[in-house]
């Protein structure tokens, strides 16, 4: 089984971001945070939970030991609008969020495992989805 984790703050918070969606509102999958579709919607909800859980683990562990396989630390240190600018890049909405409207972002990463890598590609305006993979790691 090969297993692959987001391995960028922006990109975990954008998963998170539709995966709370599915959640809230299972129907429509519409939030502040998610106004519409975004390059994760197409992601497996099992997926999608295991992305963003992984990324909370591998941003604990780099907390804890100061260590910086995540960007997370350096991403807390962000302003919080070029946060929400690369969150929200990181996104790839299907439409851009309403003038000022950038969702909110929590002090300290949590956003939610799992396999499969990204690594923001910083252009929400392509088709892509909102990062490519990184290298696999073959699972115990």
């Amino acid at each position: 089984m090969t297993t692959m984790t987001l391995s960028e703050a922006a990109a975990a918070y954008a998963a998170a971001r539709c995966l709370a969606a599915r959640v809230r509102d299972p129907l429509h999958r519409i939030t502040t945070d998610h106004p519409t579709t975004c390059g994760w919607c197409d992601y497996p909800t099992d997926l999608l939970d295991r992305m963003v859980r992984g990324f909370n683990e591998l941003a604990d562990y780099d907390r804890r030991n100061g260590t910086s396989a995540s960007d997370a630390v350096a991403f807390d240190r962000l302003e919080r609008d070029e946060q929400r600018r690369r969150v929200t890049a990181a996104q790839a909405l299907s439409a851009p969020p309403a003038e000022g409207d950038g969702g909110s972002i929590s002090s300290g990463l949590d956003v939610g495992t799992g396999p499969h890598g990204s690594r923001l590609s910083g252009d929400s305006g392509s088709n892509d989805p909102p990062g490519e993979l990184v290298e696999p790691v073959e699972a115990p």
